[in-house]
């Protein structure tokens, strides 16, 4: 299946911009989609939140990731303020958790924020946004759960809540 990608405003207070990937990427699939920044640039620099809905993807190619990530770059310079993820592949967790690290997203906006479902991810967007450093962009560390924020998963947790599951040996 050819994958797409579309985007659209969810969401007007706080304003939420839903990104969502079905199939696999291609190249030419995400440099020629528009929507996103045309959703940006129609809040006019008002503060904005991202959901990414990669529940229906797996993995993406490298080039793919990399544009995706420079469309958050371009998000950062007009005004968002934090985003979620909603995906089950811990490959698409780890090419993206590598390229937010190699590129400094991290820094910026603090860890990628991992959720199972697209309800988890909604719901963490919708709730109060915590306390900045310093007048930067960047959120405080996870360590400390906000009151009443819904839990989320930790900087490099795979599966956001995912019960354990005993090994057995045979």
């Amino acid at each position: 299946m050819v994958g797409s990608i579309r985007s659209q405003l969810c969401l007007d207070q706080p304003p939420i911009v839903l990104v969502t990937v079905d199939g696999r990427l291609t190249l030419p699939a995400i440099t020629n989609s528009r929507d996103f920044g045309d959703v940006v640039r129609s809040l006019a620099g008002k503060p904005f939140r991202v959901l990414c809905d990669f529940t229906r993807t797996i993995t993406m190619p490298e080039d793919v990731c990399a544009v995706f990530m420079r469309g958050q770059e371009f998000a950062l310079a007009r005004g968002m303020e934090r985003d979620a993820f909603a995906c089950t592949s811990s490959v698409l967790r780890l090419q993206f958790a590598r390229i937010a690290r190699e590129s400094g997203r991290a820094e910026r906006l603090g860890p990628l924020q991992f959720f199972d479902t697209l309800a988890e991810a909604r719901a963490c967007l919708e709730a109060p946004a915590a306390p900045s450093i310093a007048g930067t962009n960047r959120r405080l560390p996870p360590s400390e759960p906000e009151p009443d924020a819904p839990s989320r998963a930790g900087p490099l947790s795979l599966r956001a809540g995912a019960p354990s599951r005993p090994h057995s040996r045979g």
